[in-house]
């Protein structure tokens, strides 16, 4: 083997340990093709798999042979979890299944997707299910409120006070159709992450499609994904001509929240999108986890 492929494949290597190693701090196993998916650098599914074989043989990994999933060397336990957290998981969105139903509906909402744990199958009992929503044009305030009052209504809302988190609804991420692009200063490999395991539950037209689209940007992180074309119409996404009265609507949801909410550790308001997080998960993660 010549030098530069030599240097190649201990690039390539290190690139598997860091996918599992990011994948190791939510204790969830890989299966190749995810692990090729996320994968930082351009290779080919067969070279991923002969560096894993390679990394076990070292002991730096470990393999499922029956589910075909890879972890770091001495997590073999996480194997057993994966199945047991999907069935966790399963039971969660089972109880969503109406709430999710019923906000669908609603004439302000145009995407309704899973992130976090729920998006990846991984729940543990004790989780809450992350949701991302994406309204109408100009109704992210009505939005909220309308995904608050059902999630109340159904008894899954999580308030930030509260002390029981097991299935309720995290209502933290709303994104109005006319600016779906994650902010500049958010995107980093744990952002990246959460827009391509977001799970759409809702997705009216080709939201979700669009989503993709104006987020390429996660595809510099991620370049074995296949990049989403560009065929979306933006332009029924304008704002269309509604009654003054619906507009007022709007504006007395936004002043309502907007006066009964308090100060919280991580925030973005804007008129096209709300970020509401009692902590710095990014942080959270890059102190453990080498990441940028």
């Amino acid at each position: 083997m010549t030098s530069s492929k030599a240097q190649g494949s201990e690039k390539q290597k290190e690139a598997v340990l860091q996918v599992l190693s990011y994948f190791d701090f939510f204790q969830y196993p890989l299966t190749l093709e995810q692990i090729h998916a996320f994968l930082p650098i351009k290779a080919p599914k067969n070279r991923v798999l002969r560096s894993l074989k390679e990394l076990e043989r070292g002991r730096k990994v470990v393999s499922d042979k029956e589910n075909a999933q890879y972890a770091l060397g001495g997590h073999s336990i996480f194997f057993s979890e994966r199945v047991s957290r999907e069935v966790q998981t399963a039971k969660k969105l089972k109880k969503t299944s109406m709430y999710i139903l019923l906000l669908s509906k609603m004439p302000c909402t145009r995407l309704v997707g899973l992130s976090g744990s729920c998006a990846m199958m991984n729940a543990r009992e004790k989780d809450d299910i992350d949701m991302f929503i994406i309204s109408a044009p100009g109704r992210i305030w009505l939005s909220r409120i309308t995904a608050i009052l059902l999630a109340k209504t159904f008894r899954i809302h999580r308030h930030k006070f509260t002390q029981r988190t097991q299935d309720t609804a995290c209502l933290n991420l709303f994104f109005d159709a006319r600016n779906m692009k994650v902010p500049t200063h958010k995107r980093n490999l744990y952002t990246a992450h959460e827009v391509i395991q977001m799970v759409p539950q809702v997705s009216k037209g080709n939201t979700y499609e669009m989503f993709l689209t104006e987020n390429d940007w996660v595809y510099q992180y991620f370049p074995n994904m296949q990049k989403q074309s560009n065929q979306t119409e933006y332009s029924k996404y304008r704002i269309p001509i509604i009654s003054t009265i619906v507009d007022r609507l709007e504006l007395a949801a936004k002043a309502f929240q907007l006066s009964i909410m308090t100060k919280r550790t991580q925030e973005i308001i804007t008129d096209t999108q709300l970020w509401f997080f009692p902590r710095d998960f990014e942080k959270t993660i890059k102190k453990k986890v080498n990441i940028s």
